[in-house]
């Protein structure tokens, strides 16, 4: 298996290479951040703490899928913290090209971000809630998806 820490990577420099995702987020790349686990990390503190507009790119774990339930996928969530529609965020990252040497021309969604894995698998954009507290509630869209392997891992 290749470290969830490779296509984490590869993903954020994929959306950084979008120019119109880098303009949405005030032309910054830096608003485009990578979560890198550590002991005790809090990625719901995190993604509550992300100024907006920013976006976070989280690995979330794996699940088997594919032939047989026999290939690998990796899973990730794209967060978003936006003044804008998040609707609007979600569609620049997902149907952006990269202007990133090393990628296809291709839209995000349909881009393969490292030769071992297929392209990312149907995406899907949700509110998502963690209650804190039993009067605070964290409030954040994501972008789920997953990479499938191409086998031999």
């Amino acid at each position: 298996m290749i470290s969830p820490s490779i296509l984490r990577s590869q993903l954020v420099a994929a959306i950084r290479g979008i120019p119109e995702v880098v303009n949405a987020l005030a032309g910054d790349v830096e608003n485009i951040l990578e979560y890198v686990e550590e002991s005790g990390g809090d990625l719901y503190s995190t993604v509550n703490g992300m100024r907006a507009p920013g976006i976070l790119v989280a690995a979330q774990g794996f699940h088997f899928a594919g032939d047989g339930q026999r290939l690998l996928a990796q899973d990730f969530s794209i967060f978003l913290k936006t003044n804008l529609d998040p609707f609007e965020l979600a569609t620049l990252v997902l149907n952006g090209r990269t202007g990133t040497s090393g990628f296809d021309d291709l839209p995000l969604m349909f881009l393969t971000i490292h030769p071992r894995y297929h392209q990312m698998e149907v995406p899907a954009l949700a509110r998502q809630s963690i209650a804190v507290d039993a009067s605070t509630n964290y409030d954040f869209w994501a972008i789920t998806t997953s990479f499938l392997s191409r086998g031999g891992e």
